[in-house]
């Protein structure tokens, strides 16, 4: 089910604003994890909203425990799901997936190189390629639970236009966005005071979930949930019962 309409029916105004150079977003060059913060004020004072939760689903993990570190008394909940995890420790990449790990080290040999594959991926991404095509890499490339998901074609058909709406930009918008993963973060989590909710998939492939549990650890308000789901799946699958527990604590 659509996030939009599975939180309407639970009671939630959901605001899903862009990162800079994702979708129509204007990129932000040099833009660092505590950029983000304050363009999440600057909409809640727009909006008229003084308090909120937060939701975090995969590479935007970091963005919202930023985000409640930076702006705590604002924060009322955090939701994490499939986040993503510091990478700039030699003993967290290797449970990275296979294509982080190989970006991020022709990253520190050649950035310039980085560039290139993301324009690459980006372009691709342009061509329209069979659904039956896409079916197929992703029952071979992805774990179990991903590929039946996105073997639904409802998930699908949400999961695909979000990839290709992400990449409108080009590679250079991408790039920019990948930078803030590769540098240490610059917050200490164990900062951060507002109840934390971890959902996390045992079978996930881009952060495992070993990863994910040492992050918990060092949360002091978190409550942490595994579940035999990817990284892609849980998302769609674990949604309502996500949301559900968030309304909890609100």
């Amino acid at each position: 089910m659509c996030l939009h309409a599975l939180g309407e029916r639970l009671g939630f105004r959901i605001i899903a604003p862009d990162r800079p150079g994702f979708g129509r977003s204007t990129p932000q060059p040099g833009r660092g994890l505590l950029d983000w913060p304050p363009v999440v004020a600057a909409i809640a004072d727009h909006l008229g909203l003084k308090k909120f939760a937060l939701m975090g689903i995969s590479g935007g993990g970091p963005y919202v425990l930023a985000t409640a570190w930076a702006l705590g008394s604002r924060v009322r909940a955090v939701c994490l799901c499939c986040t993503a995890v510091p990478t700039h420790l030699p003993e967290t990449r290797r449970g990275l997936h296979a294509a982080y790990r190989g970006l991020l080290k022709l990253n520190e040999a050649a950035p310039s190189g980085v560039r290139a594959a993301l324009c690459a991926l980006a372009w691709t991404m342009r061509i329209p390629i069979p659904t039956a095509l896409l079916h197929l890499s992703l029952k071979w490339l992805l774990p179990k639970p991903d590929a039946a998901a996105l073997s639904d074609r409802a998930m699908f058909d949400l999961f695909a236009p979000s990839y290709r709406a992400a990449m409108r930009a080009g590679g250079g918008a991408l790039y920019e966005d990948g930078h803030p993963y590769t540098v240490p973060w610059p917050f200490a989590v164990e900062e951060i005071r507002v109840p934390v909710r971890m959902w996390h998939g045992t079978q996930d492939a881009n952060f495992q979930i070993d990863l994910a549990r040492k992050l918990a650890a060092r949360l002091g308000n978190v409550t942490f949930f595994e579940r035999d789901e990817g990284h892609y799946s849980i998302a769609f699958r674990c949604a309502e019962e996500m949301l559900r527990d968030l309304r909890s604590l609100l």
